[in-house]
């Protein structure tokens, strides 16, 4: 889902208690962290002058005389030698001990003020940290033995570990257990890796790169990460027509060539056939129509008196009847009655473009076009001698032709062919996000963004469409304001652009630029920009009309497939939970390692809007949920504060292992340069998945 949309369900105020949650779990997160530090510390008799969860740097308005310092934290109190308070910047936390700063061009000023603290005189020695001659307080940070102060530097890290396998175990434990969508796949996009190899809906994913009984979640992380040279092992479980199972393997590749920011092998997963609670139908739908006589939880049963047991089923049976009204048949919980009801098909709203056809980008193996030797690259010129017309209505025009052997006029570079071929049904529906497929042919091809044609007495004929306009940027016109509000919700930043913000990662411009016209209010117009013989060209288009073009689907919303992973014992939760703590720290490395080799994009990179937004949703999923989010948010922080980059835990381990090994702290005039460089390295990324999330949720 676009994180504008996740931003966007968050504005309602019922939803405010979950964030409440979220952020209590968050800022436990940070508290555990310092906790580490602090209790070690105390252990090694350090004075502990500060323990904060957030920052409180110092805060002026004005100049000089005139200045107002203003308050720089939440809450605070001084309980014995320690003050403990709550910052107002909440971009972490931090233990301040005496004698030790994370500047270390104040390292000498920190070891005067321990001296000073303890009562001694001032020396004449020089005060560096270098020489061996000055005196320090001995509850001072500098003045503990190396592994004490490695000590104080990793226990931060090491709590986050232990409370994210405590999370983990709890959330894993007999009392909740989590729940996970299952990796069956539902439907297979076409073009992507998944159908080049051959998946089905129907079949079932057991194991992906080395990962056994996956759930969707470890299937998305596998495929980001995984290897792009040799290809992601996947084994998939198959049933037959005998109720009989088969184990496949493959080995997929997902393409790489459409700049998405997230790579997918092109497979979504089952639904129930159960209705959803909050929206049981999409709006404007025939599913719409028929709402009032059922509600949350009915499941079809029937379509057209055919039993259809899973959504698989459903998808092939509803694919049989695109055009014309079916029966569906719903079982009420707690009720043995049944109901039925009439739906109408689902007729598109277009503007009566035609978009230029463009290559064949994939092949189904054991298809009929594979059998006649199409290959990817080719171009389809004609059908039988008839042009192909609009390649947004063939394959609706295909399957629903009276002929089963076709000739396709076939251009291979410089050189034309004809290909003969036999129709086959097919008992299923691809989900189309980057191209479109004839499904009973196994071909997937791109519709290119350039206008072929423009149909008569249409929404784009007014507006003046020409063949040959290319299409770069749409804005909506929404008829008043309370419409524009509607649409401010579904799409936040308001303009489609494909130069700028465009549709999501990885899908067609022109494909979603259909979707756009079933979501948006039915009188709704547009403006879309087209570059004309080297021109941008404004045209108001009127709103979309229903057009012949169905699809398979009414609009009703199921609830997700889902099972629950819950152990038996105590056990078997803390192996589960230690699992899944590996499991999140080796993501990190992973990503880290994809993310500098080149081969992830930085933007997938989040910021604290986007952690709150994900916690939230977690805790709107229930409380184990938020606990196996926690458990990924606590390790990533172990792993990300224990890397060598001076300023975080792990750089300061650096320098102390190199005294270690040298008998005597590094030189400030290494360690001033590297530390300034790592903050500034801090800051950078600080500032820049910040910026990610001002543009995600604002922009």
């Amino acid at each position: 889902m676009d994180m504008h949309l996740i931003f966007a369900a968050w504005y309602s105020f019922e939803n405010w208690p979950y964030i409440a949650m979220a952020l209590a779990g968050l800022g436990f997160v940070i508290f555990v962290h310092e906790l580490g530090h602090f209790v070690v510390a105390k252990l090694c008799g350090v004075k502990c002058e500060k323990f904060y969860i957030g920052f409180d740097p110092p805060l002026k308005i004005g100049f000089g005389q005139y200045s107002v310092r203003l308050p720089s934290a939440l809450w605070k109190k001084q309980w014995g030698e320690t003050e403990y308070g709550i910052g107002i910047i909440p971009l972490g936390g931090y233990v301040k001990m005496l004698g030790q700063d994370d500047n270390p061009s104040r390292e000498a000023e920190k070891i005067r003020e321990a001296r000073q603290e303890s009562g001694e005189a001032e020396s004449e020695e020089p005060n560096d940290a270098n020489s061996t001659n000055y005196l320090t307080d001995p509850r001072s940070y500098v003045s503990q033995t190396v592994p004490e102060r490695m000590a104080i530097i990793s226990a931060g890290v090491i709590m986050n570990l232990i409370f994210a396998w405590i999370f983990a175990t709890v959330a894993f434990s007999p009392s909740f257990g989590v729940p996970y969508i299952r990796c069956d796949v539902a439907s297979v996009m076409p073009g992507e890796a998944a159908y080049q190899a051959g998946i089905r809906p129907g079949d079932r994913i057991v194991e992906i790169n080395g990962v056994k009984k996956p759930r969707f979640k470890d299937l998305r992380q596998e495929v980001i990460l995984g290897d792009l040279e040799n290809g992601i092992p996947v084994t998939v479980e198959r049933s037959n027509r005998k109720d009989e199972s088969e184990t496949l393997e493959f080995s997929l590749l997902p393409r790489q060539s459409d700049g998405r920011l997230l790579r997918i092998i092109g497979v979504s997963p089952a639904s129930t056939l159960r209705l959803a609670e909050e929206l049981s139908a999409v709006p404007g739908s025939p599913a719409a129509s028929v709402a009032d006589k059922l509600q949350p939880g009915d499941s079809i049963i029937r379509v057209n008196e055919q039993p259809v047991d899973n959504f698989v089923d459903y998808r092939a049976a509803l694919a049989k009847h695109t055009v014309e009204p079916v029966t569906l048949t719903f079982a009420r919980p707690g009720s043995e009655a049944t109901i039925p009801v009439e739906v109408g098909p689902r007729f598109l709203r277009r503007y009566g473009l035609e978009m230029e056809l463009g290559p064949v980008v994939a092949i189904r193996p054991g298809s009929p076009a594979a059998a006649a030797g199409v290959q990817t690259g080719d171009t389809i010129d004609s059908i039988d001698g008839q042009s192909v017309g609009d390649p947004l209505t063939l394959p609706q025009r295909i399957s629903g032709g009276s002929k089963e052997n076709l000739a396709l006029n076939i251009q291979r570079s410089d050189t034309k062919l004809t290909l003969n071929m036999k129709r086959e049904p097919v008992p299923w529906r691809s989900d189309i996000l980057k191209t479109m497929e004839i499904p009973s042919l196994g071909i997937a091809y791109e519709t290119l963004d350039t206008v072929a044609g423009v149909a008569k007495n249409s929404p784009a004929a007014s507006a003046g469409f020409l063949p040959g306009d290319q299409i770069v940027a749409i804005d909506l016109k929404p008829a008043n304001e309370q419409q524009a509000a509607k649409e401010q919700l579904l799409f936040p930043k308001g303009r489609l652009n494909t130069q700028k913000i465009g549709a999501p990662d990885g899908v067609s411009w022109v494909l979603w630029l259909r979707s756009v016209a079933q979501s948006i209010q039915k009188d709704t117009a547009l403006e879309v920009t087209v570059l004309r013989e080297g021109n941008q060209v404004k045209l108001a288009v009127p709103p979309a009309k229903i057009s012949n073009t169905a699809i398979p689907g009414r609009g009703f919303v199921f609830v997700q497939e889902t099972d629950t992973m819950r152990a038996s014992n105590l056990t078997e939760a803390m192996s589960l939970g230690w699992r899944e703590t590996k499991y999140s720290m080796l993501m990190v490395y992973r990503f880290l390692h994809k993310l500098v080799s080149g081969q992830v994009s930085p933007k997938l990179l989040g910021g604290p809007g986007t952690i709150a937004a994900v916690a939230g949703m977690s805790a709107k999923q229930g409380a184990a949920s938020l606990l196996l989010f926690l458990t990924m948010l606590s390790a990533n922080l172990a792993v990300i504060n224990f890397l060598p980059i001076p300023v975080l835990d792990g750089g300061h381990m650096v320098f102390l292992l190199l005294e270690a090994i040298f008998r005597r702290p590094v030189s400030e005039k290494i360690v001033i340069p590297l530390t300034w460089a790592g903050l500034l390295l801090i800051l950078a990324l600080m500032l820049f998945v910040i910026g990610l999330d001002v543009n995600r949720f604002i922009l």
